[in-house]
């Protein structure tokens, strides 16, 4: 399943860190996926933390990046990887648990951002994951599938994008993208069971 994007950094790191975070509107893209693949994956890091990695999206061209808490944990500084090669340390500045949601500063201006879509996505709307699946030798893998319904979280209360886009572990933290690669969600978890048909 896959969170809302635009549900994306509410609770602060700590209890006394109330500043608030400007993240500025990038205007979405009207151009479709297959045209501006290389700026869309441009846009997606592996995020590195201890022995383990997830993944992650840029969304201000200041630096700052979603992904998911459960990729940073408790972490505040975390290693973040392009696709390019380059390597970056990067600051938690927000988490939230419940949303599976982070919010990562690193000290670059970014050149590629991922605009956000706060229309929520449609069933049988055709949907891409980017991320670093199984090991992050495979960064900026692109999977592509649709959405097959939104279902409600009886723990938290939340909605969640269902999606049968193929993901592994190391996409958690990455983004959900739409026909033109604008951000609908943030890919948090999948389910496999032996049942299931393909």
């Amino acid at each position: 399943s896959v969170s809302q994007a635009n549900a994306a950094v509410s609770a602060p790191t700590e209890p006394d860190a109330l500043s608030v975070i400007e993240i500025p509107r990038t205007r979405l893209s009207t151009l479709a996926i297959r045209r501006i693949v290389g700026d869309v994956t441009a846009a997606v890091v592996s995020v590195r933390v201890g022995g383990g990695h997830g993944t992650g999206f840029i969304i201000g061209k200041s630096g700052l990046l979603l992904t998911n808490a459960h990729v940073v944990r408790q972490a505040r500084r975390v290693q973040v990887v392009f696709a390019n090669g380059l390597e970056i340390e990067g600051e938690v500045l927000r988490r939230d648990s419940i949303r599976d949601v982070a919010l990562v500063n690193i000290p670059i201006r970014a050149r590629s951002v991922l605009p956000i879509r706060a229309k929520p996505a449609r069933t049988l709307e055709d949907v891409y994951v980017v991320g670093s699946p199984l090991m992050e030798a495979l960064e900026a893998t692109v999977t592509r599938g649709i959405v097959s319904a939104w279902r409600k979280d009886a723990r938290t209360g939340l909605r969640h994008i269902q999606a049968d886009v193929p993901i592994s572990g190391g996409n958690s933290g990455g983004p959900l993208l739409d026909g033109f690669g604008n951000v609908i969600g943030i890919t948090r978890a999948s389910y496999v069971d032996e049942r299931a048909q393909n």
